[in-house]
């Protein structure tokens, strides 16, 4: 599930949300780059956007992957705009084999 939660959060792109409490995140790609109380304040944290991200990912990323999805999926949580398309299967998708079946 994990590993779904950070595909999806790749292919969204850059997501801002504000959350029950107020709180504003900017999530790009899978990753929390700001965070605030509410929009309009400085962010409590941001990310370098000048830094490349590696093409490997590591385990660190898929688990916080797995975090912001679980807060994305909460209750309450606005999503205010996504750059990209935010999906994601609730059930695994079987694989088939060579004979189309699974």
């Amino acid at each position: 599930m994990a590993r779904r939660c950070w595909n999806s959060l790749q292919r969204a792109g850059r997501i801002h949300a504000t959350g029950p409490d107020g709180v504003h995140i900017v999530i790009d790609r899978g990753r929390l780059v700001a965070a605030s109380q509410d929009a309009s304040q400085l962010p409590l944290v941001e990310a370098d956007p000048g830094i490349d991200r590696p093409s490997t990912v590591s385990i660190a990323e898929i688990e916080e992957a797995a975090l912001i999805w679980r807060w994305l999926s909460g209750p309450q949580v606005e999503l205010d705009d996504v750059t990209g398309s935010l999906a994601c299967p609730s059930v695994q998708v079987p694989m088939l084999n060579r004979n189309g079946r699974a």
